[in-house]
């Protein structure tokens, strides 16, 4: 699982290991620095199942966990290093 957010746009991408591969673009109010990271997707998945109802997904940097709250108990998603020509491919599909 890839995201990507730049300049209020961000694009969520996801290749499933039968190799179907799915974008989604997501409209945001990101105005920061570029966001790029990466997430096993089976691991956000067992986060947000520890939840029941609506979570706050908290975004510290690229190479930094992401935190999933709710009524202040927490998970953390560790990120995993991608490939640079993935950012790049991410980029220009938002652009």
């Amino acid at each position: 699982m890839h995201f990507y957010a730049n300049n209020g746009k961000g694009i969520i991408s996801l290749t499933m290991s039968n190799f179907k591969y799915e974008e989604k673009f997501y409209p945001n109010s990101y105005t920061g620095a570029e966001m790029y990271s990466g997430y096993k997707a089976a691991y956000m998945l067992d986060g947000l199942n520890a939840f029941d109802g609506d979570v706050t997904i908290h975004y510290h940097g690229n190479l930094k966990a992401m935190v999933i709250e709710q009524n202040g108990d927490i998970t953390l998603i560790l990120p995993v290093r991608l490939e640079t020509s993935r950012k790049d491919a991410l980029e220009k599909a938002i652009a």
